[in-house]
């Protein structure tokens, strides 16, 4: 049978089970504004990012109600780190928002997919200033804004330069910021952001870098001046080429004059003192961690989780900091109870570096593993933090956990093994249910078993009832009824319609094996005895069902074929069984195989040797 359409049907199957799992997924689209706040008159970037391919091309018509659109791009992004690939796709736009208030970014459309729906805060212009002596009419200005000038220890604080210019310039370099006095930590971050302004009735290009701090120790921390130097172009009488100046691509967005760079012009911001707080008096204890927003969540492999004694299951914590780094997140310690014994793996951190801010995130994975079966309840998780925007101390909090442990597998008298019935393994904290609920009745185990010790439950909970079994015996623990219907999951019908591909495909094997074994050459005749080879013949094929290398080599030479070009590859290796220094198994089927294959062919060409490569020493 050809082996094209099995390859075919494979290939169907494969796509099918590809299309059916990534419908049961969609891809997340994030979406965040260059800066905040902004401006109306003031142009900025509206940014959608994705890790995987979206259903769709994107359609932001609606956008266009309350923004004109300057200008869009995509772009993709491939990131290899310590062996790990990662993927993201980028749609910037460039917008000019029309009006000011609370504008709401609607979900945008990529096909099926949508993104995340965001509120953006545009404030109205100020009016621009009257004529007056003193007024700054200069083309080139260098501007410094920080979020604060009085944090706690830790806590970050961004930093806004903004270089405006209303004239043509040759290059320009900024200088990083440096600490003169105090201890802080200092992060770029992002891309520098281009766009357009108005300032005092002229039109200003703006190159706009941001940077985080963290003040490292209580006290004044005092940021000295930044200076940049910038070139203006100047004439040039001999008609040379403009000289590049890009020590820095701080204007790589700027427009370039005629003629090369002749003036330089140095500016300055203004040097910075901060007072850095102490960690508040009435802080408990514990990681200190200033951040504006702190979220704790939680994922379960398998989702839902079922557990059962000896069978793992992996529970994995995230938490997530706005406005803190990976490193000042705590270490989660996850306290179990007695029965069930964790394995932690090590966290995984990542920091995401906006214009807005750093993101830290902190991924820990636990294994879970129940010793013993029964009901158990996972602590709550509780990290403490100081929320900088309120002033206050909260809490991040994942609520304590009951679960349900079945019993391990048995194996019945068949020899196969016997699942307990699956019931839901975790359930949301809840009051203790009415005293008219009883837990589900436990199965007859044998007469040397006792009952696996549970956590207390409520008061008003009853043992279960045991089923009826000889009188020696003992009943196993007692499993509370499920009290929350799940809806039919997806993959049974995946599972379903991959094992009926599967069963085509061995029904096409199996015709082309059925096909194969009737056009296979008929078995010898039985020799004559008075064949000579008859005796060794026979002898050979003894060898080959028993495994016996010297037997069959000795029956072999008798027989006269262990010359025979069909046998040399076979004769290889047997002798490799027989002569090898180290023991090799050998198996004799092949052998025999390759014999008969070899009697029936004419005896000329049974013992035909191969052609001599090397020409006649004498020819004729």
């Amino acid at each position: 049978m050809n082996r094209a359409p099995i390859g075919r049907i494979a290939g169907w199957i494969l796509l099918l089970s590809l299309l059916l799992a990534g419908a049961a997924e969609s891809a997340e689209i994030q979406a965040r504004a260059s800066r905040d706040p902004l401006v109306t008159g003031e142009s900025f970037s509206l940014i959608f990012s994705s890790a995987e391919n979206p259903d769709g091309d994107p359609d932001f018509s609606p956008l266009k109600r309350d923004f004109e659109i300057l200008d869009q791009n995509k772009s993709n992004h491939f990131q290899f780190i310590n062996g790990h690939k990662s993927h993201s796709i980028t749609w910037t736009l460039e917008l000019l928002p029309r009006k000011a208030g609370e504008i709401p970014i609607p979900a945008i459309a990529f096909g099926k997919d949508r993104s995340t729906p965001l509120t953006l805060k545009i404030l109205s212009a100020p009016p621009p200033a009257r004529e007056q002596a003193g007024r700054d009419d200069s083309d080139l200005r260098l501007e410094a804004e920080w979020s604060g000038k009085s944090v706690h220890l830790q806590e970050q604080i961004l930093l806004t330069l903004r270089f405006l210019n209303a004239a043509p310039i040759a290059g320009a370099s900024l200088q990083e910021p440096k600490v003169e006095s105090g201890e802080a930590l200092i992060e770029k971050l992002g891309e520098d952001q281009a766009y357009e302004t108005t300032r005092d009735q002229r039109r200003f290009i703006v190159t706009e870098r941001r940077y985080a701090l963290f003040p490292q120790k209580s006290g004044t921390l005092t940021i000295g001046a930044i200076p940049l130097t910038a070139q203006l172009p100047g004439a040039d009488r001999s008609g040379s080429l403009l000289r590049e100046f890009f020590n820095d691509p701080f204007i790589k967005n700027f427009p370039l004059g005629p003629g090369r760079a002749g003036k330089t012009v140095r500016l300055s911001t203004e040097p910075a003192r901060i007072e850095v707080k102490p960690v508040p008096t009435g802080w408990g204890g514990g990681t200190w961690l200033p951040v504006h927003r702190l979220e704790l969540s939680e994922n379960w492999s398998p989702e839902p989780p079922r557990f059962q004694v000896g069978e793992p299951v992996t529970r994995t914590l995230t938490l997530q900091a706005d406005g803190a780094t990976a490193a000042q997140l705590p270490e989660l310690t996850i306290a179990v109870p007695p029965g069930i014994k964790s394995y932690p793996d090590k966290p995984r951190l990542e920091d995401q570096r906006l214009v807005t801010g750093i993101i830290g995130k902190s991924v820990n994975k636990i294994a879970l593993i129940p010793a013993t079966p029964g009901a158990f309840t996972l602590p709550a998780i509780e990290i403490p933090w100081w929320n900088s925007d309120a002033g206050r101390i909260e809490t991040a909090r994942l609520p304590e956990r009951r679960i349900t442990v079945l019993p391990a597998a048995t194996t019945r008298p068949d020899g196969n093994a016997s699942q307990p019935h699956p019931v839901p393994s975790v359930s949301s904290p809840a009051a203790p249910g009415p005293a008219s609920e009883k837990p589900a009745s436990a199965a007859p185990g044998p007469a040397s078993e006792k009952p696996a010790s549970a956590a207390p439950g409520p008061a008003s909970e009853k043992p279960a009832s045991a089923a009826p079994g000889p009188a020696s015996e003992k009943t196993g623990p007692a499993i509370p009824a499920a009290t929350v219907t799940t809806p039919a999951p997806f993959w049974p019908w995946l599972a379903f319609v991959l094992g009926c591909g599967w069963l085509g495909t061995a029904g096409a094997w199996w015709y082309r094996a059925r096909m194969t074994r009737r056009n296979a050459p008929a078995t010898p005749p039985p020799r004559s005895t008075s064949d000579p080879l008859t005796e060794p013949l026979d002898a050979l094929k003894r060898a080959c069902a028993a495994n016996d290398p010297k037997a069959a080599h000795t029956a072999l030479l008798r027989s006269g074929m262990a010359h025979a070009q069909i046998l040399a590859e076979e004769v290889a290796r047997l002798q490799a069984a027989l002569y090898s220094p180290d023991p090799i198994p050998w198996h004799g089927e092949s052998l025999w195989r390759a014999t008969r294959a070899a009697l029936n062919q004419p005896r000329s060409a049974r013992n035909r040797a191969e052609p001599d490569p090397l020409p006649p020493l004498y020819p004729r």
